[in-house]
This record gives structure tokens, C-alpha cells and sequence, in this order.
């Protein structure tokens, strides 16, 4: 759902000229291969927005699951220069494994590389701790609301990195 939130604003040209580009998911796979042996955009363009809800959804499970266990902060609890934390207390290293872990065993399922799975959810989770680091800096508290500075890097990072 979220991952479906983080696109809403950008044009559907944009979304396709990176998938377009995606060489690294392109190549011929198991399902879902089109004409020339690639997959179409639109079948591309779906499974990496499951991929992103599943980046998304698994540090919210991993929290389900194992309650307050490895819950340790990304940051360490550290402090930038203006003495508010780099990226918060939600941002902890389960949700960033939980993000990696899933997008790996979800991507085969999809007919995509579990190398490819596992990039996206490292970069989706990159692209969220950005927004929080900006998010903090502005004086936003953790968990707070900035309307599409919480979803465009998360979204936009992994696609942007995964193209050639």
C-alpha cells in the first residue's frame, strides 16, 4: 500500500522510462517474458511495485513477529550537528534486514533475480532513511507526516539505481 502511495504523484511516462531502462530486471525469466524475450514494461512496472510494497510491509511485520527484539536503531542513537537524531528510533537494522530479506525471496517469486530483490529493498530502505534523516532536519518528529518527502526517495532511489 505504501509503495502504491509513494508513485501516486509521479507521471506514468517517468515510471516507464526507468523501467524501460532496467536492463538488470529485464532479462528473459522464467514467467512473464514478452516479445523479444523481455518483459513487458507494464508486467516490469507491476513487479516492482510489489517489490516496493514488500520492501515496505517487512520491517512492519518483522515488528509483529518479534516484538521489541533487535529492535536496534540504525543510528546508534547518534546526534547530527543540530542535536536531533540523524534518523530516529523507528529506523532500526530488523526493518532494514527484514526489507532485504523479503524483497530476496519475493523477486524469484516474480520472476525476477533475487540479487535484483535484494538491491531493491536495500535501496528502498536507503531511500526511506534519507527521507527521515531530511525529515528530522526540518524539525519533523519521528513518525510525523511530510507528505511526499515519505514516499518519493524510497520509491524513486531503487528504480533510479536498478537502471543502467
Amino acid at each position: 500500500m505504501a509503495a502504491l502511495k509513494a508513485l501516486k504523484g509521479l507521471p506514468l511516462s517517468a515510471v516507464s522510462r526507468i523501467v524501460r531502462h532496467a536492463r538488470i530486471l529485464s532479462a528473459p525469466g522464467p514467467r512473464g517474458s514478452g516479445p523479444g524475450g523481455r518483459m513487458d514494461v507494464l508486467g516490469l512496472s507491476i513487479r516492482l511495485l510489489l517489490l516496493l510494497a514488500v520492501a515496505n510491509m517487512a520491517p512492519i511485520g518483522a515488528t509483529w513477529l518479534l516484538g521489541s527484539r533487535w529492535s536496534h536503531p540504525l543510528d546508534g542513537g547518534c546526534r547530527f550537528v543540530d542535536g536531533r537524531p540523524l534518523l530516529g528510533p523507528s529506523k532500526t537494522w530488523r526493518g532494514l534486514a527484514a526489507a532485504v530479506l523479503g524483497c530476496t525471496v519475493a523477486a524469484p517469486l516474480m520472476g525476477l533475480p533475487a540479487s535484483a530483490g535484494a538491491a531493491l529493498g536495500l535501496l528502498a530502505m536507503a531511500g526511506d532513511a534519507a527521507s527521515s534523516f531530511a525529515k528530522r532536519r526540518l524539525g519533523i518528529a519521528s513518525g510525523g507526516r511530510a507528505t511526499g518527502l515519505d514516499q518519493v526517495p524510497e520509491a524513486l532511489l531503487p528504480l533510479l539505481a536498478l537502471r543502467p
